[in-house]
């Protein structure tokens, strides 16, 4: 390939112009020079500096350049591409960052007085389920349910009787159940208020285990003491005084980290964990949607038994009759705790990975 161009600003004394020839080997041969054909023959071995455009042209359209040039060009689209897909197959099988649990707002509901449905002055299941579109219209996502197992109510349905039944005063099984499912087609969660920490003094395993039954022998915190100063320490109930009552059948003191009619679950028994978690299934299988456990810092205590520390080292030791006297170093957050809370979650996540569940 040639070009030949004209200088008009430059002639010679014959007023004949001087022509310039720009040779541009085959891209077969080496890119080696360029030749610059006028009164003398000059050879470029290398592009240089300051070259003109037309130069510069010839030596980027040569295979020697242009070729790595493009295959640069094409390996950058490709690893971008690349990367692109491997970003989207990421988002795509990763699981969520956070559920519904964490993202959405959760509305409290008391049923003693939330609605009343048939006018015997207290609030139960049907009148929540009358209420469903005010939940939707606050745009709430969530329901958490306060206690409507059965339950002698000596702390307004925290103290359960029978957690598989429900109370007569909030209504029957398939009034819960015809709930559930109107919350589900509205495309509503229904968290339960769950209390695993301690049962009713009604309950059946209380009254097996203070019978001295093996089985339910200890299901309960059980100690010996007497009937006169019924106090193995000085640990206290956070509704005041001593965490432990003599029980006349058994002839030992049980303890309780609420009402005396509270009696605390013993969950270093395996018997009692696996009861637990057969509750947790029962009502998942019901398809609700996730639960709020209460208390369960107080789950543990220390096996020891040994006193706590005061908060006021002064004061008579007799005098200790509430919570905010001692450090509760050895009745919250025991070692194990976690552990079993991640046994319930693995229990949670069961029912979350399967299909149409509505956790």
């Amino acid at each position: 390939m040639e070009l030949g161009s004209r200088n008009p600003a430059f002639q010679e004394d014959d007023e004949t112009d001087n022509e310039v020839q720009i040779t541009k080997f085959d891209s077969e041969e080496k890119c080696d020079s360029v030749t610059l054909d006028t009164d003398e023959e000059f050879n470029q071995i290398k592009p240089y500096a300051g070259m003109p455009k037309e130069v510069l042209l010839l030596y980027s359209s040569q295979a020697c350049y242009r070729v790595p040039r493009e295959i640069l060009f094409w390996l950058t689209i490709a690893c971008t591409l690349a990367l692109m897909a491997l970003s989207i197959t990421v988002v795509a099988l990763s699981p969520r960052c956070l559920s519904w649990w964490q993202i959405s707002p959760v509305y409290q509901v008391y049923p003693r007085s939330f609605k009343d449905s048939d006018g015997d002055g207290v609030g139960d299941l049907k009148g929540i389920l009358e209420q469903l579109d005010h939940f939707q219209y606050l745009n709430i996502k969530a329901i958490w349910v306060s206690p409507f197992y059965r339950s002698p109510m000596k702390d307004f349905g925290y103290d359960v009787e029978d957690f598989r039944a429900i109370d007569p005063l909030f209504g029957t099984m398939l009034d819960f159940e015809e709930l559930l499912a109107e919350m589900h087609k509205r495309d509503l969660k229904l968290i339960m208020d769950f209390i695993p920490n301690h049962t009713s003094d009604k309950h059946r395993w209380f009254n097996q285990s203070r019978l001295g039954d093996p089985h339910y022998r200890d299901y309960y915190l059980w100690t010996d003491c007497n009937a006169s100063n019924p106090k193995p320490n000085n640990w206290v109930s956070i509704f005041g005084n001593s965490s432990w009552t003599y029980d006349d059948i058994r002839g030992q003191c049980y303890y309780h980290q609420f009402l005396k009619e509270q009696p605390d679950l013993n969950f270093r028994n395996p018997n009692v964990r696996k009861e637990i978690s057969d509750l947790i299934h029962f009502w998942l299988g019901k398809g609700v949607d996730g639960f709020r456990m209460d208390a369960v810092k107080h789950i543990f205590e220390a096996e020891h038994l040994r006193d706590e520390p005061q908060v006021d080292p002064r004061k008579p030791p007799e005098e200790i009759s509430t919570e905010w006297d001692l450090y509760h170093d050895y009745t919250t957050t025991q070692i194990g705790l976690h552990d079993l809370l991640r046994e319930w979650r693995a229990d949670m996540d069961i029912y979350s990975r399967e299909p149409g569940r509505h956790r």
